[in-house]
């Protein structure tokens, strides 16, 4: 590691706990602000639209190769053991 660098390690349950809440605010919107199930919905298909749209349109733009070297993130479907190109 350089300098100013640190290693972050998660445990799952800390990688878990936002996903949770996350999940969790539409039941508790619903049972306690009396939102509709509906809405909910709606909002959820919204997102799922705009994000394919989001998505389709960087992909159409997407012509540089992956560079795997000195990654932490990456995108899902793609490990460090992964082989999209080769090192320069």
């Amino acid at each position: 590691m350089g300098v100013g660098q640190r290693s972050i390690v998660q445990s799952p349950a800390s990688r878990f706990v936002p996903i949770l809440l996350a999940n969790l605010l539409p039941v508790v919107g619903i049972v306690w602000f009396d939102w509709h199930a509906s809405e909910v919905v709606v909002i959820y298909w919204l997102e799922v639209i705009v994000m394919l749209l989001v998505y389709g349109v960087a992909a159409l733009f997407a012509r540089q190769r992956i560079i795997l070297e000195h990654r932490r993130l990456f995108l899902p479907g793609v490990s460090e053991e992964t082989e999209l190109c080769e090192s320069k």
